[in-house]
């Protein structure tokens, strides 16, 4: 039947379609590599920085390193240790929003914004008997050590139940630039207008004296 064999070509195309799909989402999805262990099998760090750098130079803004990180290992290296810190510093603040993320059993993750905010997640670790307020401090102390402003922990408790530790930095607002405000000069106050001397009175002029009569001569 005809539509048996349209079906047959849409899913044909599909097929064809799905490797150029899943390479573009994997293009999309960034760098991915595995995690880097030495000759011991201990977590390398210092080839995790050296790849951050060097895929950074070459454009990468996501990252993601994957396998499996020990519970032992996360508390080593991200609650008690600097890698999240050495993570956030190869970070640039050039307005480009980057990703740095260790995926496994323990998924940690360290975000740069494009305005320039550091966030840093960690999902997965446990947390022991820690009582709120020490997974409070756990959560400042990273977020002060490692220089980030947001700090998420998605954990366990010693009794196997999930808990959320939030802490966001309280740093201080840039003050806004001050504009020196305009000294408006008093206005120019009119000097009073010169009081104009009286006018000369004219003195009134002397009646004409009378003219005396002329004398007769005498005889």
């Amino acid at each position: 039947m005809p539509w048996k064999s349209l079906i047959a070509g849409l899913l044909a195309a599909v097929a064809l379609a799905l490797p150029e799909l899943a390479a573009a989402a994997e293009a999309f999805a960034g760098e991915r590599m595995a995690l880097p262990r030495s000759e011991d099998g201990a977590i390398d760090v210092a080839a995790i920085l050296h790849n951050i750098r060097a895929r950074i130079a070459a454009g990468a803004r996501e990252i993601m390193f994957r396998g499996d990180m020990k519970p032992d290992e996360a508390k080593r290296l991200i609650l008690q240790g600097r890698l999240l810190e050495d993570i956030a510093s190869r970070l640039p603040d050039d307005g480009v929003e980057r990703e740095v993320r260790l995926r496994g059993i323990v998924d940690a993750r360290v975000q740069r914004s494009a305005g320039g905010e550091l966030r840093a997640k960690i999902e997965g670790v446990h947390l022991g008997s820690l009582a709120p307020a020490q997974r409070h401090d756990l959560a400042r102390r990273i977020a002060l050590q490692s220089g980030v402003d947001r700090v998420r922990i998605h954990g366990l408790d010693a009794t196997g139940d999930r808990v959320r530790v939030d802490y966001r930095v309280e740093r201080p607002e840039r003050p806004e630039r001050v504009e020196r405000a305009r000294v408006e000069r008093p206005e120019r106050i009119d000097r009073p207008e010169r009081i104009h001397r009286a006018e000369r009175v004219e003195r009134p002029e002397r009646p004409e004296r009378p003219d005396r009569p002329e004398r007769h001569s005498r005889r």
